[in-house]
């Protein structure tokens, strides 16, 4: 029987290259996470900071129609109170229909 000297190299190196092929793959894999979360926190925050200007613009367009409602009710207040104050008087008849009655 002939000793072999690649056979106990073998035993030793075969575990130790999968050990280390493992080692690299797990590195990859959770250098590729830290940067998944990374970037979902970026996400996150910017999403965070964009609904914060979007809820400004709405309290902005909603003040801009209160103060529009309030100077539409300022405009049309003194032509109200003239069609209210002419109901409220007898309205001559036109001249016209005063012609026929006679």
């Amino acid at each position: 029987m002939s000793y072999d000297p690649f056979s106990a190299l073998t035993l030793i190196t075969g575990p130790a290259i999968l050990t280390k092929a493992c080692a690299i793959l797990q590195n990859g894999a959770t250098t590729r996470y830290n940067l998944a979360v990374t970037q979902w926190r970026e996400f996150q925050a910017s999403f965070a900071a964009a609904g914060s200007a979007a809820l400004a613009v709405m309290l902005a367009a909603i003040s801009a129609l209160f103060i529009e409602g309030a100077c539409d009710r300022d405009m049309v207040r003194p032509h109200h109170r003239l069609s209210t104050s002419s109901a409220r008087r007898p309205a001559s008849l036109p001249q016209i229909a005063q012609d026929r009655r006679a």
